[in-house]
């Protein structure tokens, strides 16, 4: 009984906090910005894997004497990425990196 009352009280932390409600709240204000929102983030998951292997190609590329101009390609299109959408999906969330102005 007494771990489904601490199960019981983390569950209500965790859905108190704010991440939690954006996500509740997300789809109910644009259904295609919280499918866009959450492929970013899936993105974001699987970009730090893409550059290692295209950190890979583009190495085996130097060592086989192959031309680089498709691996640097996917390897800079990896890290443009990485660089632009983690600043790009955090504006939503309202942390005040978004240059929004608000009433103090």
């Amino acid at each position: 009984m007494l771990v489904l009352w601490q199960n019981a009280v983390v569950l209500q932390a965790l859905t108190e906090r704010k991440e939690w409600k954006f996500f509740g709240a997300l789809p109910k204000a644009d259904p295609w910005l919280a499918a866009a929102w959450w492929a970013v983030l899936l993105l974001r998951g699987m970009l730090p894997a893409a550059f290692a292997i295209a950190m890979g190609v583009l190495v085996g590329a130097v060592q086989r004497g192959d031309p680089l101009t498709g691996p640097l390609a996917f390897a800079g299109t990896i890290f443009v990425l990485l660089q632009v959408l983690s600043p790009i999906h955090q504006a939503p969330a309202g942390d005040g990196a978004s240059g929004g102005s608000e009433a103090h």
